[in-house]
């Protein structure tokens, strides 16, 4: 649809960067630092849960069709290990 309009891979790719930074930024602000191991880069936590549910849905994805049961309960998991690497 973008590339109907008129748009490069580049300007599309450019756009999304923006608006996930833009996204990024308000969700950490929102963040109460108090909640978190001291001396913790939000920054680099959200990036990094952003890359590993990245990763873990591409593979998800190439096994097949996507049984949502399972990728909830997986998420979970992954959130309370999150929980306890990140928190206090």
């Amino acid at each position: 649809l973008c590339f109907a309009r008129g748009k490069t891979a580049e300007e599309i790719q450019k756009s999304y960067r923006s608006h996930f930074n833009g996204k990024a930024r308000n969700a950490i602000l929102q963040l109460n630092k108090d909640n978190f191991r001291e001396g913790l880069d939000l920054g680099m936590m959200y990036q990094q849960m952003y890359w590993a549910s990245e990763g873990y849905l591409w593979e998800e994805i190439q096994k097949g069709p996507l049984d949502t049961d399972k990728l909830e309960k997986d998420f979970l998991k992954l959130m309370e290990f999150w929980k306890s690497v990140y928190l206090k």
